[in-house]
């Protein structure tokens, strides 16, 4: 495995070598999924351990300045409607880390989110969910 980051470390790359001698780049799931795996590793001879792991992403993507106004207003609706579920699918929690506040839906009440400011929206269901814009592309990542 290759592992490079960026000056200020806030970003991790890997790649692993796919055994013709060639190497595949690692998504940011894949990277936490081998760590994980590895702490697992670590603890089994304390006893059996089962676990699940399904990782996705999606991308919308959206062109020219009205793609962009059409990024930012669903950005919005989701921050607006998400009071207690997306699409039909129950919602626990909602952080809205641009207003730099998360809400506990079915308790009433709100707390202070746990990251700087950005422009995310982050639920969680039966697993966990995320909404961003990134900085340089059209699109929304889903």
């Amino acid at each position: 495995m290759i592992l490079a980051s960026d000056p200020d470390a806030d970003r991790l790359g890997a790649r692993v070598e796919r055994g013709d001698g060639r190497y595949r780049l690692l998504t940011g799931s894949e990277i936490g999924a081998v760590l994980v795996d590895h702490l697992l590793a670590m603890h089994a001879e304390r006893g059996p351990l089962c676990g699940h792991f399904v990782e996705g992403l999606h991308n919308v993507m959206f062109r020219g300045k009205e793609g962009q106004a059409r990024s930012a207003g669903l950005m919005a609706k989701v921050c607006r409607d998400s009071s207690n579920s997306i699409g039909g699918i129950p919602v626990a929690f909602t952080d809205d880390y641009a207003v730099g506040t998360g809400e506990g839906h079915g308790v009433g009440r709100t707390y202070p989110s746990a990251l700087n400011k950005a422009n995310v929206i982050h639920f969680a269901d039966e697993g966990f969910d995320m909404i961003r814009p990134p900085g340089t592309e059209p699109k929304l990542k889903l």
